[in-house]
């Protein structure tokens, strides 16, 4: 092995590689990023000299090559080697995903506890063990890494599209609790409340090998506003959620800031820093927090009220959803006034987020219901738009619900992540049991958005994009404009000549999810609340079960099409249905003053006086009940554990069990911080007591040979069950009901031995487009095929 020792540029305390070595660039798939190279012989030391081999070079081989950062850490890869255009013209840009790896090492005077950012960077690792970079370059995720005293080496993964850059800097901290004051969700001061109660979500970072316990005073001025006792485990970061509460009196409204004074104390150290939130009006677009049932995080939305607003009428409600990289507040204030219709934009967690799919999904619903609770909105002119990702997530949420809205405009919304970022190159595509494939695409199914179309049978639709779109092809547009033509739904296409992805109106000022066309085409219309005929699929009931007066219960064939046709005829409700076992009717108006209603199900006819709702219960035959009581419906994804407030447990039976679960755990809270926004807990497992039990989903990473609460989750009994009759060594993931609390999920990670526990949390489940069942078992072999290296994963009954 040929190793290289590098000097470094020494800037007051920050430390950048003199030079670095990169390799590549390897072809990769989307949701999988498997190079085929064996990384770990980089972990510490490269030869320089070697060749390997590449499907993306000229010749099918590349070597490392040395690139020089400039004086902030910047640095850029060049592939002169590899022609770009041409295998776009073949494939497409799925072609030019792939990953490059950037190795340096270091030396360090001392045994030392350092941030490390990494800017567009996937993951990276030092001396071997792996970190969470930051992929999306915002400036604000460091994370501490421990060097030691010594030769240290550095492995970056590098993903993305075509030639790309990274900066790679490594920072003294100061203190052992970091503030990062870059990343507060905080909401803007109205002038004209009465009450400022302010919502805050708050990240700490603990540098430290020890959990560290740290009093917060919050002061206005001298004034103190607030003390909180809170804790953070070794290494970990957390995004707290904190509640001032001001009197209005003590506010100057002649500024436009209010600074908010902090100050974090531990038994060793005393900070003193400050935030500031905005003054503003209610006039203007604003940003308001609130508290997630997801996670009991703070999350925002940006608010725009109508013009010449009156607090005793009620207004409609446009409901726009932003693309990829684009701040909700941002989005809200390329809107002009509406004199009809609140603006308002909720954010998919973050500005990238999770594609509204997931808790994407979830948070754009629950930030609806708190608008709908919180201001006078018309229910019945609620309208719903999106543009590039958020045209996505307009297809989403309008096709999965279409009775929330009056109309939908998408715009530049692609169909499935599968399709926007063709999976072309996956090798669980050529290595995976077809039958696994068949199962991970019934759970993304949801999310197939043109096939719901149907379901927007009462929906009027306005679909917009430009004609010359580089970024989502124009071709989708015309795919859901074709297949709505087929179906002979109510919508208008407009596609804008010789403009690209994001563009003004041509010879205006006017941005495109701003046309007038689409603004006065929401102006005409109201939700039509008891249509006379609806047309409704799903496939998951726990992501979308409802569509206008009826109501899916329960499915006879978990994983198969759930699909209704129901139309009223006079005293007649025609209802033909697949999939379906218990269903529930809210009687239309028109149908309650009758003496008697008929009902045909299935060509099954009956009779009923009127009452509501009705519950209809396919036993062998239909029949009708007045009350029903309901089990819980099936899992169907693990992702489930994560969409309520959840714990991450870690265990600690054994020193390297624990070394290995905290590292899992870690990571996954990392994960949740740096894509959802998100606040959760890291506790060992001898911390789970009842009233945590009572109120969370326990995410345990480690079965009964490493974690103490094994016995009383059953733990082995539901592993047994799946592990049945099968030999050898392997990696398993699997999510049940806690048998403590049926309302609550238990996702276990673990494995036959340590090297199986290490593996065991190999598929992330904190992205869009990852489709998971109920258990997955799986060996080494994942790491160069997927799927391909799954034994076996399936759903319980």
């Amino acid at each position: 092995m040929f190793f290289i020792f590098l000097f470094l540029f020494q800037l007051k305390d920050t430390i950048i590689p003199e030079r670095w070595y990169y390799l590549g660039p390897f072809l990769i798939a989307p949701r999988e990023g498997i190079s085929g190279i064996k990384e770990e012989d980089f972990y510490f030391g490269i030869d320089t000299t070697k060749k390997f081999p590449s499907v993306l070079t000229q010749g099918g081989y590349t070597n490392w090559r040395c690139a020089i950062p400039d004086k902030e850490g910047n640095v850029k890869f060049s592939f002169d080697n590899v022609f770009w255009d041409t295998l776009i013209q073949f494939y497409g840009f799925s072609v030019i995903l792939n990953l490059t790896y950037a190795y340096t090492e270091i030396e360090m005077e001392e045994d030392k506890i350092m941030l490390v950012m990494a800017e567009r960077v996937g993951s990276f690792l030092v001396n071997g063990r792996g970190y969470l970079g930051d992929v999306y370059g915002h400036n604000f995720f460091r994370i501490p890494v421990k060097f030691k005293k010594g030769k240290n080496s550095i492995l970056l993964k590098v993903s993305g599209y075509g030639e790309r850059n990274f900066k790679f800097i490594i920072l003294e901290p100061k203190n052992d609790i970091i503030f990062i004051k870059e990343d507060i969700t905080k909401p803007d001061i109205l002038k004209e409340k009465e009450k400022i109660n302010l919502i805050l979500g708050i990240p700490f970072l603990n540098i430290t090998e020890e959990k560290i316990d740290f009093k917060l005073k919050f002061y206005l001025k001298d004034e103190i506003l607030k003390e909180e006792n809170r804790f953070l485990m070794p290494f970990a970061i957390t995004k707290f959620p904190i509640e001032l509460r001001i009197d209005k009196e003590k506010i100057n409204f002649d500024d436009s800031i209010l600074y908010i004074s902090l100050v974090i104390e531990t038994q060793k150290e005393i900070q003193k820093d400050s935030f500031k939130i905005y003054i503003t009006s209610e006039t203007l677009p604003h940003s308001v927090t609130f508290i997630s049932q997801i996670d009991s995080s703070c999350q925002y939305f940006a608010i725009s009220y109508p013009k010449n607003f009156d607090r005793n009428k009620k207004y409609g409600l446009i409901y726009s959803l932003h693309g990829a990289g684009v701040e909700a507040i941002g989005l809200c204030k390329v809107y002009s006034k509406k004199d009809f219709a609140f603006i308002a934009c909720p954010t998919n967690r973050r500005s990238f987020g999770f594609d509204w799919e997931d808790w994407g999904y979830l948070d754009c619903k629950e930030v609806l219901e708190y608008i709908i609770k919180n201001y006078p909105i018309d229910t019945n002119r609620i309208y719903l738009t999106g543009h590039s990702m958020g045209g996505h997530g307009c297809w989403v949420l309008g096709l999965l619900n279409p009775s929330l809205f009056a109309a939908i405009a998408p715009g530049a919304g692609w169909i499935s992540h599968q399709s926007y970022v063709p999976w072309l190159f996956q090798r669980s595509l050529i290595y995976a049991d077809p039958e696994m494939i068949a199962l991970r695409d019934k759970i993304l199914k949801t999310y197939q958005t043109i096939y719901y179309l149907e379901n927007a049978h009462s929906l009027p639709i306005f679909i917009f994009h430009g004609a010359l779109d580089d970024n989502v092809p124009t071709l989708f547009g015309r795919m859901f404009n074709m297949e709505a033509e087929r179906l002979n739904l109510k919508k208008i296409y407009k596609e804008v000549p010789n403009v690209k992805h994001w563009y003004n109106l041509p010879d205006t000022n006017i941005v495109c999810v701003d046309d007038p066309d689409i603004i006065n085409f929401f102006k005409e219309k109201e939700r039509e609340v008891f249509p006379k005929k609806i047309i409704f699929k799903t496939y998951d009931l726990d992501i979308s079960n409802k569509s206008y007066w009826i109501e899916i219960l329960k499915e006879e064939e978990f994983g198969e099409e759930i699909k209704i046709s129901c139309e009223i005829k006079k005293e007649t409700i025609f209802i033909n249905t697949n999939n379906i076992e218990i269903l529930k009717i809210y009687l239309v108006p028109e149908l309650k003053d009758n003496e008697k209603i008929y009902i045909l199900i299935d060509k099954e006819i009956i009779k009923t006086s009127p009452f509501s709702p009705i519950y209809l219960l396919k036993n062998k035959k239909w029949q009708i009940k007045r009350e029903l009581k309901l089990e819980r419906r099936n899992l169907r994804t693990m992702k489930k554990a994560y969409f309520s407030p959840f714990i991450l447990v870690y265990s600690t039976k054994s020193e390297t069990a624990y070394k290995i679960t905290y590292s899992q755990a870690l990571r996954e809270g990392y994960i949740w911080y740096r894509y959802g926004n998100g606040y959760c807990q890291i506790l060992p497992d001898t911390l789970i007591n009842q009233e945590i039990i009572k109120n969370y989903n326990l995410i345990i990473f480690g079965d009964e040979n490493y974690n103490y609460l094994a016995e009383r989750l059953r733990i082995k009994k539901i592993k047994n069950k799946i592990l049945k009759d099968l030999k050898g060594d392997f990696a398993y993931r699997f999510i049940y009901f806690n048998p403590l609390n049926k309302d609550k999920f238990i996702l276990v990670s673990s494995g036959t031995n340590l090297e199986n526990l290490f593996l065991s949390t190999y598929f992330s489940l904190l992205s869009s487009a990852v489709g998971m069942p109920d258990y997955i078992i799986f060996d080494s072999k994942v790491r160069e095929r997927g799927l391909g290296g799954v034994i076996k994963m399936g759903f319980f009954k």
